[in-house]
């Protein structure tokens, strides 16, 4: 479970790395493009007229939306992807995909802003302790006293059964 919360913090650091890298390139792409399209203008209105310079700014922002449709059209008719199916042993666990649902995210976000945080975080100190310790507990003790009996039996030619 460490594991999985450790790959989910790096998934969504590196998601949320990437959108704020594509927002600032998104910006700076936008302000680049007006800024050509100021410099376009007034080149175009000092050598041919404002008339002329608002025609070449249309054609500009037409031409502009003529390529984002055909890209637009392009995407929505290609095919998405067959991804193959995960093998039995490659399938994540049910806890893993009950975590991964939706309807499960939602109710545990609105079960911490209807108890709050002073009540959630104890309560899952609490659990993480717990759950540490009977993590830790591998059973070994249980384990020797039924050997030990087991062998003792043996010894005295006792029938187990």
């Amino acid at each position: 479970m460490i594991g999985f919360m450790d790959d989910l913090k790096q998934k969504v650091d590196a998601m949320m790395k990437l959108a704020v890298a594509g927002a600032i390139a998104s910006a700076a792409v936008v302000v680049a493009f007006f800024c050509f399209a100021v410099s376009l203008f007034l080149w175009v209105q000092l050598t041919y007229g404002t008339l002329e310079a608002w025609l070449a700014l249309g054609a500009l922002f037409l031409l502009l939306a003529i390529v984002c449709g055909i890209v637009m059209i392009s995407l929505r008719r290609r095919k998405p992807l067959q991804r193959a199916e995960p093998k039995p042993s490659e399938q994540p666990s049910a806890v893993l995909r009950l975590l991964q649902e939706p309807a499960v995210l939602l109710t545990g976000l609105q079960l911490v802003r209807m108890v709050g945080p002073r009540v959630i975080v104890p309560a899952l100190i609490l659990s993480a302790v717990a759950g540490g310790i009977l993590m830790s507990r591998n059973g070994n003790g249980h384990r020797d006293r039924h050997e030990a009996a087991d062998a003792y039996e043996q010894d005295q030619g006792f029938d187990a059964g």
